[in-house]
Formats: structure tokens, C-alpha cells, sequence
């Protein structure tokens, strides 16, 4: 197995991947660079920062070359660094999906780096980072590492902020930041695609709060989600099934899916509290953020899910979102098996208490 992941401050010249990308002045001058990481946002904006950052005013199309590793040879890659660009200024040579090119020519490109006589600045896109390697050890030790690996969730949900400023020039309210979390997942790209929206979406207005988020992006989903929802709370799995088969297909992540029904659900759990508490079912669903368009369906959903399963919500859906967020696990089995466990008939007693 790879080496476990050193800190930071045992890598000087390391960089987080959020870091750079809400204060790109971070980035060090060198002529050496890599972005190793899965998540394909981070390592795009990441080079874009890099190439803009040394390019300055130049013509991307005249000093920028790009490989993939797949087929490139050492040979290649130096003769490109060492042209001179038409016009002047300085060569960037990116090698994309460079794991094969580092592990076949490992021995080449030690002897090469080891004395760099080369004049441009290589630039190294990578997937796997083992740092058994004795590559890897002498980049680590001589070039700017950036880690672009999917970040934990509260690392993310602490950059949202700097990014919208920073991208968008917008404030996100606190309460924005947590309704995207729980809609869209911790995903960097899935995140700024919706920002990117939503700075759209209030104009000239200097804040993105939680109602634009309601507005734009769970109005955007709330139809298909909330036939979903609807379909499993009223006991009806074969439809719900078939509309989870299509959001899949359509693209939506499962972590994405699982946010936008734990959203509708909570509102369920939160409604049978009320009602428990006194309050009449219409006005504990209204209260709980049930839509107005939902109330009378929502009346039939708490009568078929039951008072056992509504008290237990919140652990149901967390248990799903662990589930969601660890490794070697079929996402689609998780989110089927929380769809027939909540559209299961409730036993009688269950169903009397909300009646």
C-alpha cells in the first residue's frame, strides 16, 4: 500500500488545492510543478492558475504545450521545454494522466531532474502519488506538489465562502453554505457549477442566501426529487426505483441524490415531532418547510412512514450517507436500500400515532 499521506509542513514546497485556489499569490515561482489527485476540478483550475500565473500577458497557443502520458517519451518532453517560443517569453509543457510516463521512464526522469538544464517549466497532472518511490521522493523534495485529492467536507464547506468571493465576488450567507452542502454534496465541481448559477441568478445583489439557494437550486430539483420522495413515502418503490434509475443516468451523483431527498425527509421528521408536540398535521408540515403544493401529500406520507421510522429518520439517513461517503461501496444499493426500507408498509401502531 502507498505511503500514509505526510503533512504539509513536512513538504515545504506542498500545497492544499483549496489553498491555492482561493489565493493563487501562494503559488511559488519554480520550473517544476505537480497536481496529483482524483478530482478533475481541483487539477483543471489548479493548472489554469499555474499556466496564467507564468504566462502573464502571453499566447497560451504559442508558449503552452500539452502531452498526454500515455505516449510521450522523456525525449519529447525535454526537447519541447528547451524551445524557445515564437515571440519570446517562456515554454510550459503540461503531461496530462502522467502516472504511466512517471513509471515507465522513473529512471530517466531521476537523471534528468536531478541536473535540470532544461529551460521551460514541466508541469505533471497525475491520478496515483506513491510516495514509496523514489520519483516521487525527489519531486516532493524539488517541485511545487499540489494535492488535488477530494477534500473532507469541512474543508470544503470552509472554502465555499473564499470561492464565491474570490470567483464570484459574492458573500454566502453561513446558512447558503450548509443548504449547498446537504443539496449537492462535498463535491468542489458539482459546488461551483451551482454558485456559478447563482451569482448569475442574484444580479447586482452582493449576497447569495439561503432563499436563492431554495429559489435556484432546490426549486431547480424539487419536481423529480420530490416525485421520488413522494413515490417512496407513499409506499410505492417500483416508481421510486425507475425515477432513481433516471437521475443516475441523467448524471446526478448518488451523495447529491441522497442531500436532496434527506432534505424533504427531515421536513417529514420534523413535522411528526410537531405533531406529537400538539400541533395540527397541515401546520407542523407548513412549519417544518414542507411546500405548500406538498402539504396534503405530505399528510399521507407521515401516516404511511410511520411514527418507528420518523422518530428514527435522522439515523436512517445518516447511516446512508456514512454509507454514501465510504470507500468500496455500491452507491446505487445504498440509495435502493433506503428507498425500500422507508416505502415498506408501516405496522399498524406506527401508522395510528400520525393518523
Amino acid at each position: 500500500m502507498p505511503a500514509a499521506r505526510k503533512k504539509s509542513s513536512d513538504q515545504p514546497n506542498a500545497i492544499a488545492a483549496l489553498q491555492l485556489l482561493t489565493r493563487p499569490g501562494r503559488l511559488p515561482t519554480g520550473r517544476l510543478y505537480v497536481l496529483h489527485g482524483s478530482d478533475p476540478f481541483l487539477k483543471r483550475e489548479c493548472w489554469l492558475i499555474i499556466r496564467n500565473r507564468l504566462l502573464g500577458e502571453g499566447d497560451p497557443g504559442l508558449q503552452v504545450s500539452e502531452f498526454s502520458g500515455d505516449g510521450v517519451e522523456p525525449r519529447d518532453v525535454f526537447d519541447e521545454l528547451n524551445l524557445l517560443p515564437f515571440g519570446g517569453g517562456r515554454r510550459i509543457v503540461l503531461v496530462d494522466n502522467a502516472d504511466s510516463f512517471l513509471s515507465t521512464y522513473a529512471q530517466v526522469l531521476l537523471r534528468q531532474l536531478a541536473s535540470p538544464r532544461y529551460r521551460g517549466v514541466l508541469v505533471l497532472r497525475t491520478n496515483g502519488w506513491d510516495r514509496r518511490t523514489k520519483l516521487v521522493q525527489h519531486l516532493e523534495k524539488t517541485a511545487c506538489v499540489i494535492d488535488c485529492n477530494p477534500p473532507p467536507p469541512r474543508s470544503i464547506a470552509a472554502w465555499l465562502p473564499a470561492w464565491a468571493r474570490e470567483r464570484y465576488q459574492k458573500k454566502l450567507q453561513p446558512n447558503a453554505v450548509q443548504m449547498l452542502m446537504e443539496l449537492v454534496g462535498a463535491e468542489p465541481g458539482r459546488l461551483d457549477q451551482e454558485l456559478e448559477k447563482l451569482s448569475v441568478y442574484v444580479g447586482d445583489q452582493a449576497e447569495i442566501t439561503a432563499e436563492d439557494v431554495d429559489a435556484l437550486v432546490v426549486a431547480g430539483r424539487t419536481r423529480t426529487v420530490w416525485e421520488l420522495v413522494n413515490a417512496t413515502a407513499s409506499g410505492d418503490a417500483a416508481t421510486a426505483l425507475r425515477i432513481l434509475d433516471k437521475l443516475l443516468l441523467a448524471g446526478e451523483s448518488a451523495v447529491g441524490i441522497h442531500a436532496a431527498m434527506a432534505l424533504q425527509f427531515r421536513r417529514l421528521a420534523r413535522a411528526a415531532r410537531l405533531i406529537l408536540k400538539g400541533t395540527p398535521t397541515p401546520t407542523a408540515l407548513r412549519e417544518a418547510g414542507v411546500p405548500a403544493f406538498a402539504v396534503q401529500a405530505g399528510v399521507a406520507q407521515l401516516r404511511h412512514i410511520g411514527r418507528v421510522r420518523l422518530l428514527r429518520m435522522y439515523d436512517l439517513l445518516l447511516e446512508a450517507d456514512l454509507q454514501l461517503k465510504s470507500s468500496d461501496v455500491d452507491q446505487r444499493q445504498v440509495l435502493e436500500r433506503l428507498i425500500l426500507t422507508l416505502a415498506a408498509p408501516a405496522d399498524a401502531v406506527s401508522s395510528q400515532v400520525l393518523g
